[in-house]
C-alpha cells in the first residue's frame, strides 16, 4: 500500500449531511414519513433518552424467534434491539456475560489462531480478497469461541455469513431462513454439551427457568449478523483510509500500538451503521421543534460523528491525538453490546495484514461498496501482493 488511491465509487453522503448540519438540523422529511436528526448533540440526546423515543420500531425487520423447546415465536418487542428499559437492561445483563475479560481473551486467542493459519495460507498465492478470505474466517472464528463452540464450529458459521450478505428481513429467501434456523437448531445442540462456556451458561439458565431460550436465540442472531457486518465493514473502511492516506501505513508499521487510535478515526469518519431509527413516545421538544408522539425519528449517526462544532473540519488522521467520543457504536441503553470484540478483531486484522504480510495493494475497480443508505463499508475488496503484480 504505497501511492494514494480512493476505493470508494458511491455517491459520498458527506457534503449533504455539512448542509442539513447548517441549514435545517432537524426537520421533518415528508417523503419519509420521519423527523431527521443530524447534528451530534441532538443524536446523542435521543439515543440516551428512550423515555421519549423507543426502540420498538426496530421489531419491523427482525428475524423470527422461535423456541426450539416448544415452537413458541418471541414478540419482536422483547428482542435485544427492539426492546426498551427495563427489559432491555435485563437482556442486557447475559449479554455481558459472553464478554466477560477471561471470554473476550478467549476470543482474541482463537482470532490469532485463525489469521495464523490465514497468512500462511495468503502468501502462497497473488491475489486475496479482504472479505472472504480475511474477515469472515476471523469473524466466525471469534463467534464460535464466544459461543462456547469447539474450533470445528467456526466452519459452519462462517459458511452461514457468506451465504446470507446483507439481506434483511423483508427480502430474505424462503430457502436461507430454512438454512439459518437449521444452524440455530445445529447451534442450540451444540452448546448443550460446553455448559460451562458462551451460549451453554444461557442453557443451563434456560434449564432452571432463569432465561427464556428464545432470548438466547435472540442473542445468538444480534451477534451472527450485528457481529459479522460491524467488524467486515470496520476492516474494509480501515484499509480504504489507509489507501487514502498511505502515511498512516508507516505509522502503525512503526508502531502497532497506534492501531486503536486508527480504528477510532476511521470509526468516527465513517461509521459502519450511519443511521438508526426511534419512535417518539409522547410529544416531544428537540432543537426548538415540537415532535408528535407516534413520529419516527431518524438519527444520521455518520453525519453527527463529523459535527464541525464537536470534531473540527480537519479530514486528515493524526493517531497521536485522542479521538474524542464518537457515536460509531451508539449511545445510552442501546449502545452496541459488542463494542469490545468487534474493535479487538478489528485490531488484530488490521495489525496482520500490515505488518504480518508482505506489501500488498488493494487493486483499484475490484473494490465494491455496500450500496445501502444505513450501512457504510465494503461487501468485495481485492488485493494483490506488489512483488508479484510487476
Amino acid at each position: 500500500m504505497t501511492a494514494a488511491q480512493s476505493l470508494r465509487t458511491l455517491p459520498e453522503p458527506y457534503l449533504e449531511y455539512a448542509r442539513l448540519r447548517r441549514e435545517m438540523p432537524v426537520f421533518h422529511d415528508a417523503e419519509a414519513d420521519a423527523w431527521i436528526v443530524s447534528r451530534f448533540d441532538d443524536v446523542r440526546t435521543v439515543l440516551r433518552d428512550h423515555q421519549h423515543f423507543s426502540s420498538r420500531i426496530l421489531a419491523q425487520d427482525s428475524f423470527e424467534i422461535r423456541s426450539p423447546v416448544d415452537g413458541s415465536v418471541l414478540p419482536n418487542e422483547e428482542t435485544l434491539l427492539a426492546s426498551d428499559p427495563p427489559r432491555h437492561d435485563a437482556l442486557r445483563m447475559h449479554v455481558g456475560r459472553l464478554f466477560a475479560p477471561e471470554r473476550l481473551a478467549a476470543c482474541e486467542a482463537a482470532a490469532h489462531r485463525e489469521l495464523d493459519r490465514i497468512v500462511v495460507r495468503l502468501v502462497q498465492g497473488k491475489r486475496f480478497e479482504i472479505v472472504q478470505d480475511v474477515c469472515e474466517p476471523v469473524v466466525a472464528a471469534v463467534l464460535a469461541s464466544a459461543f462456547g463452540l469447539e474450533s470445528g464450529w467456526h466452519a459452519c458459521v462462517a459458511q452461514w455469513l457468506q451465504v446470507s450478505g446483507h439481506c434483511n428481513a423483508r427480502s430474505r429467501p424462503a430457502s436461507l431462513k430454512a438454512d439459518f434456523d437449521a444452524m440455530l437448531d445445529e447451534i442450540w445442540r451444540a452448546a448443550a454439551h460446553c455448559p460451562d462456556a458462551g451460549l451453554g451458561i444461557f442453557m443451563a439458565a434456560c434449564r432452571r427457568g432463569e432465561v427464556d431460550a428464545r432470548h438466547v436465540l435472540d442473542l445468538t442472531v444480534t451477534l451472527l449478523k450485528g457481529g459479522a457486518d460491524t467488524t467486515t465493514y470496520l476492516v474494509g473502511n480501515v484499509l480504504a483510509l489507509l489507501a487514502e492516506q498511505p502515511c498512516l501505513v508507516s505509522d502503525i508499521r512503526r508502531d502497532p500500538a497506534l492501531i486503536p487510535a486508527l480504528i477510532e478515526a476511521s470509526l468516527r469518519r465513517d461509521s459502519p451503521v450511519q443511521l438508526t431509527i426511534r419512535v417518539t413516545t409522547a410529544d416531544v421538544e428537540l432543537d426548538g421543534h415540537r415532535i408528535p408522539a407516534n413520529s419516527r425519528v431518524l438519527l444520521l449517526l455518520g453525519s453527527a460523528n463529523r459535527d464541525e462544532a464537536v470534531f473540527g473540519s480537519e479530514d486528515d488522521i493524526h493517531l497521536g491525538r485522542r479521538e474524542k467520543s464518537h457515536l460509531a457504536f451508539g449511545a445510552g441503553p442501546h449502545r452496541c453490546p459488542g463494542v469490545a470484540l468487534a474493535r479487538m478483531q478489528g485490531r488484530v486484522i488490521i495489525q496482520a495484514l500490515t505488518t504480518r504480510l508482505p506489501d500488498f495493494r488493494l487493486v483499484p475497480g475490484n473494490a465494491r461498496e455496500v450500496d445501502l443508505r444505513a450501512l457504510r463499508g465494503f461487501e468485495r475488496m481485492e488485493a494483490e501482493f506488489m512483488a508479484l503484480s510487476r
